[in-house]
């Protein structure tokens, strides 16, 4: 590290201040040279792509019609197909479970439906029973006429 003076410090500034100023004077002389140069390079462009853009777009139609009409359906049929190829199967339900569960219910029901008519008998029979005698045991009384004709299982004798 080398250490100036004040007077070497100031003419470094001085050079450095001098440096400046040239480089932007160059710098505005090399602007000014190329402003034209640029203006006419920027019509050249813009005259390329407008030419560039009038050749190709009649050939991009063409293009893309030849797509539509060859490659897409074929395209179209080879994802279809691929989709097709990829596509979960659907898990098989399983029957046994709903069987169960209807053969639990009709079970359940025809009990209900015994227990009921069973019922509906017993209501509706008639009462051969006395009060309870003396010892607690009840007995038949008077057979009713149309059970008096009958056999032990209850068929009707004729005749």
């Amino acid at each position: 590290m080398s250490v100036l003076t004040k007077s070497q410090a100031s003419r470094t500034k001085g050079r450095a201040r001098v440096a400046r100023a040239g480089a932007r004077r160059q710098a505005r002389r090399a602007a000014a040279q190329a402003r034209p140069l640029a203006a006419g390079a920027r019509t050249a462009a813009r005259k390329g792509i407008h030419h560039a853009r009038i050749w190709a777009a009649p050939r991009l139609e063409r293009t893309g019609h030849a797509l539509e009409d060859r490659v897409a359906p074929r395209m179209a049929a080879m994802l279809s197909a691929a989709a097709r190829r990829i596509e979960p199967v659907p898990p098989r339900r399983r029957r046994w479970p709903v069987l169960a569960a209807g053969l639990v219910t009709a079970a359940g029901l025809s009990a209900t439906a015994a227990y009921l008519l069973k019922r509906r008998a017993a209501a509706s029979a008639p009462d051969f029973t006395t009060p309870a005698d003396a010892d607690g045991t009840t007995m038949p009384t008077e057979v009713p006429s149309h059970l008096a004709a009958s056999d032990a299982n209850g068929r009707v004798r004729t005749g």
